[in-house]
């Protein structure tokens, strides 16, 4: 139990400090700003059901990201490339904690 507690404290440090500390120092790529648009446009609308980026429905990604990031977006009420970042990198590290729980693994 103590190894585990370890491991996951461990995890979580090495994530906060690879992540954290420079989330505002470039700007968006790819598909990052993407999918900021598509949330901010959620919350501007107030259309949840149907993505829509620049009035036009999209459908190329599922939208649950979208929705978590509107979510976040309004629970924050900051929508900063930094906010969007963050978001990212609390879900990678949950994502990595959970598997390290979840997964057997020997040691």
């Amino acid at each position: 139990m103590k190894k585990t507690l370890l491991i996951i404290l461990i995890l979580f440090l090495f994530g906060f400090a690879l992540y954290f500390p420079f989330l505002g120092e470039k700007e968006f790529q790819g598909e990052e700003g993407r999918r900021v648009l598509i949330a901010l446009q959620m919350l501007e609308n107030k259309e949840f059901l149907i993505p829509e980026i620049f009035n036009e429905p999209y459908f190329n990604k599922p939208p649950l990201f979208n929705w978590a990031l509107a979510g976040f977006f309004f629970i924050t009420k900051s929508y900063s490339e930094v906010t969007a970042r963050l978001f990212s990198s609390l879900c990678l590290i949950f994502t990595s904690l959970f598997l390290v729980h979840s997964v057997p693994f020997i040691v």
